[in-house]
């Protein structure tokens, strides 16, 4: 085991030890794979992830996005379907818009196999909804729906204009009562909604709907339950960090804590730029703390520039 996935697993309360030597295993899987497909190297991914089997359930930092890629590369198209597949039961593919347009690029329109994956898209992608903890996704559809109306209503309005003003106060609204929805799920259920009850599309949407209010709520409460539900390959470990530096973007002068929070802007031509984090010198022992990878991991699958100050 590298050097890092040690340090990660002495952070680790004893309890927890099995369970997080094979998440540990999954996350460092899953870095391997992605620096492998930013280098092209195809014939290595199979290697590594196609020696694994499929996994019949909701399941974070899967394989079989890679392998479809890389198959399609190789030119195994009929493969690469199956992987395809897999990925959209497993919700590794997040709707049918995404489908189109992670594969468009591979000419498929004709190919009568992946024309069936686009004609039974809801059939596959909805295989393990019955698992879901259905009463903790209605609340969660509450909170998503509250905030898109109005959200998409402030999309609309003129800057400036009456109705603008009038999607603020509306937006501030629905910010309290998503807050109030938000607190009632976590003293209800004890804990934050993870893959298994909500599924893995969704939950991965749910994480900006929150990063508009996740301010407001109880901190520690909040933090605790993300860290509890990472350990538990419940939210994948950038969830955490994504919200709480998305609050300190707003509220600490643009310092981050993890480096997880970024958007177009910080793109110079096709090179990221990370923003400036705050007691640098311990920022990798707080990105264990969430399983994440050291920040200079990072340069190992895009281009990018390290935040000011950073050391390894």
């Amino acid at each position: 085991m590298k050097h890092y996935l040690l340090s990660f697993c002495l952070l680790l309360p004893m309890v927890c030890m099995a369970q997080s030597k094979e998440l540990l295993e999954r996350i460092d899987r899953d870095h391997t794979l992605r620096r492998l497909l930013y280098e092209k190297k195809y014939d290595s991914i199979i290697a590594i992830a196609g020696k694994l089997p499929f996994r019949d359930s909701l399941y974070l930092y899967g394989t079989e996005g890679y392998m479809a890629y890389a198959l399609l590369a190789k030119g195994d198209t009929n493969k690469a379907i199956l992987y395809i597949s897999k990925a959209i039961e497993n919700q590794s593919i997040k709707s049918l818009e995404n489908l189109k347009y992670e594969y468009e690029h591979y000419n498929l329109s004709n190919n009568k196999a992946y024309q069936e994956l686009v004609k039974n898209f809801d059939k596959l992608f909805s295989k393990y909804t019955g698992t879901l903890n259905l009463s903790m996704l209605q609340d969660c559809l509450e909170i998503y729906y509250t905030d898109s109306r109005t959200r998409r209503l402030a999309m609309m309005a003129e800057p400036g204009s009456t109705k603008q003003l009038y999607a603020d106060s509306l937006q501030y609204q629905s910010d309290m009562m998503n807050v109030e929805a938000m607190k009632k799920i976590m003293r209800t259920y004890k804990r934050f909604p993870g893959i298994s009850d909500v599924g893995s599309a969704f939950h991965s949407n749910f994480k900006h709907i929150l990063g508009h209010f996740a301010y407001l709520l109880p901190q520690d409460t909040l933090v605790a339950y993300l860290k509890t539900a990472t350990l538990k390959g419940e939210v994948p470990n950038i969830y955490g960090p994504f919200l709480i530096d998305k609050r300190l973007s707003g509220y600490n002068k643009g310092l981050q804590l993890y480096g997880e929070f970024g958007n177009h802007a910080d793109y110079v031509g096709d090179v990221y730029h990370y923003r400036d984090i705050a007691d640098i010198e311990n920022v990798d022992k707080r990105r264990t703390e969430f399983l994440l990878l050291p920040l200079y991991k990072m340069q190992e699958t895009q281009k990018c520039v390290l935040p000011k100050g950073y050391r390894w």
